[in-house]
């Protein structure tokens, strides 16, 4: 996504300030051409009416054609442009046959301030069209400026909005994060008693392994010293018996050597 900071939309507000006293700058020349122009189709007009001086229609014909191509080269497609031609040429006047010299020495007077006016009014043509392109063109560059301002100013409030959205998600992530720890402190704390527990268990089971391997081995000697007993009783037991047989036996023979002597 394109990205426009605060400062580029404060660059384009700024150039747009700039162009718009430029334009203003464009519309006083404008004006100051356009009053210029009508000066000289009045003079034009006054130096016509002072005369009266009275030239052939061909003659003025061939006089005009020169500004008339002059002037094509410079129109302009404004409609403020047509006026100011239009009032020049109404203040060439129709001219009418005479036969006087002063008359005509007065009518090339006449004809030459014309032509100068007529020059006058073509270079103020070339600079009111120049200074009407530039103002176009300026026109343009402010229009787009505009809009790419407008762009920047909307592309800027959806990065508030997205930055407002994304701190939201990031106090919520805190808030998570803060209760993970938490969470993780009480089972750390659980983990660690449980440890603990741990550790006392493991020494009680090696305190009971010792207590039953002292006890077996005790076992295994009462075993043993009960193995020994068992097998002394037994011996002793077939030791009384042989006795027994052979105090019987002796008893029997006595009792027969004292029967025999009776």
């Amino acid at each position: 996504m394109s990205c426009l900071p605060s400062d580029a939309l404060s660059h384009f507000e700024q150039r747009e300030q700039e162009l718009l006293a430029l334009n203003a700058q464009l519309d006083q020349k404008r004006v100051n051409a356009v009053a210029q122009a009508s000066d000289a189709v009045r003079n034009a007009e006054s130096s016509s009416l002072h005369s009266r001086v009275l030239r052939k229609v061909e003659d003025s014909a061939a006089d005009e054609a020169p500004a008339s191509a002059s002037s094509q080269l410079f129109t302009s497609e404004s409609a403020e442009a047509r006026p100011i031609l239009a009032a020049a040429a109404a203040a060439v006047p129709v001219s009418r046959p005479s036969s006087s010299s002063a008359t005509a020495d007065g009518g090339d007077a006449l004809h030459a301030t014309i032509r100068f006016q007529n020059a006058r009014i073509m270079a103020l043509q070339e600079e009111l069209d120049k200074t009407l392109a530039e103002l176009s063109a300026r026109d343009g560059e402010a229009q787009q400026l505009r809009q790419e301002a407008k762009q920047g100013s909307e592309e800027l409030k959806r990065l508030q909005k997205t930055g407002a959205s994304a701190e939201q998600t990031q106090e919520k992530l805190k808030k998570q994060a803060t209760t993970v720890e938490a969470k993780c402190k009480d089972l750390e704390a659980e983990r660690t008693v449980l440890q603990q527990e741990k550790d006392q268990l493991e020494v009680r089971v090696r305190k009971l392994e010792t207590d039953t391997s002292s006890k077996d081995a005790r076992l295994t000697r009462l075993q043993e010293d009960c193995d020994k007993y068992k097998a002394s009783s037994k011996e002793a037991h077939h030791q009384d018996k042989d006795r027994a047989a052979s105090d019987r036996r002796e008893t029997e023979r006595l009792t027969s050597e004292a029967g025999c002597r009776l």
